[in-house]
């Protein structure tokens, strides 16, 4: 996907000046792309402005679940991220408006040490936009920006295997000579992210355990467990 966004900025972008990226199951409202034009235009240091994605309408009971947790927790993450980390955020590859002059100059990706390809291209092009001095954001609106979610949980599984093992190359990137600081958390963040479920699962049977066995004297030696679990 990487290679071919440069190719085409490459061979057919002369004269623009933006681009709106989607993926093959994403759409954007000429409302929310001309609200991404705008901030463009306003912010002229800004590369790259990422808009909050929500799952389009169906009626298969498993992605319905997923977007009720999307609806229900990830605006305010996305509000929260966006207050802290300012124009140093993170770019998820799609449902975004991008600034083409700065992205062809400095997010030409190389193979990987090994000789494979960068799988997921996306975070590692925002930190050396970040790198180089363009800034990047998020804009924590839902409106006018859908995707489609995976139908069941095999397929959820699956597309998050992909994005597992592409996030996993960032060890190999994470210490790239001049990243930002927050640039390289973005990369280290994309990793962790596939830690979460684990450490849910974990809590979730300490204290289940905790509860089954009353072991509430044992309890205060195991929150620290509990607490790193959580994070």
């Amino acid at each position: 996907k990487a290679g071919n966004v440069m190719e085409f900025f490459d061979h057919h972008a002369d004269g623009l000046e933006l681009a709106v990226m989607l993926d093959a199951d994403s759409e954007m409202s000429a409302e929310a792309v001309l609200r991404l034009v705008g901030i463009m235009q306003a912010a002229p240091r800004m590369g790259i402005v990422q808009h909050l994605v929500v799952g389009r309408p169906t009626d298969a009971a498993f992605p319905r679940l997923f977007q009720f947790g999307m609806r229900a927790g990830m605006r305010v993450w996305a509000t929260g991220q966006a207050w802290w980390q300012g124009d140093e955020g993170p770019y998820w590859g799609h449902n975004a408006i991008l600034r083409i002059a700065p992205f062809r100059a400095h997010c030409r990706l190389a193979p990987l040490p090994d000789g494979s390809t960068i799988l997921s291209h996306d975070q590692l092009e925002a930190a050396l936009l970040r790198a180089a001095g363009w800034g990047v954001c998020v804009w924590p609106g839902e409106a006018g920006s859908q995707e489609s979610n995976p139908p069941a949980l095999p397929e959820f599984l699956h597309r998050d295997a992909r994005w597992l093992a592409g996030n996993l190359q960032y060890r190999h990137l994470i210490a790239r000579p001049g990243l930002r600081p927050m640039g390289r958390w973005q990369l280290a963040q994309a990793m962790l992210m596939f830690a979460v479920a684990p450490a849910l699962t974990a809590m979730l049977v300490l204290t289940a355990l905790l509860a089954a066995t009353g072991a509430h004297a044992r309890t205060a030696s195991l929150l620290p467990l509990l607490l790193a679990a959580a994070l």
